[in-house]
């Protein structure tokens, strides 16, 4: 009877113990449940990016037009991502000079940590003109209008 291994090297046998514990055959360590990855080259190390969202106005309270709160920031649909192997990219990191406050008719809004886009149309009056403020004084601040 032949081996369907025959000629693979570094191979990996389980064998189930008691319950659901695994006895180690060959390779792997402790923390990897006997599994071991490594990248041809050997010295492949994971990626490592940071996404910052860029905050337009502090936390606060925002009322849907059927009378629901939350809150959340105000932020920008544009996020700053850098690559933590790439020293030029970290350097020159920056937000916009005009960050985008509304598009496509929806806001952007961070709760709970995580951006969430809510439609205009669906906040109460007073909310839509806070965000027509924030709009007009990111406007100004564009390079053309200087």
């Amino acid at each position: 009877m032949t081996s369907l291994l025959t000629g693979v090297t570094g191979a990996q046998v389980l064998v189930p113990g008691q319950g659901r514990n695994f006895d180690r055959r060959q390779g792997g360590d402790a923390n990897s449940g006997g599994v071991t990855i490594v990248p041809a080259d050997g010295a492949q190390k994971p990626k490592t990016s940071y996404k910052t969202f860029l905050v337009l106005a502090d936390s606060r309270a925002w009322t849907s037009s059927d009378g629901k709160v939350i809150q959340a920031k105000l932020i920008a649909f544009e996020d700053v991502v850098v690559d933590e192997s790439k020293p030029e990219e970290k350097a020159n990191a920056a937000p916009p000079a005009n960050p985008t406050v509304v598009r496509g008719g929806k806001v952007r809004l961070l709760l709970n940590q995580k951006p969430v886009e809510l439609a205009v149309d669906r906040l109460v009056q007073a909310d839509r003109d806070f965000i027509e403020k924030i709009r007009v004084q990111h406007a100004k601040k564009t390079p053309a209008s200087q």
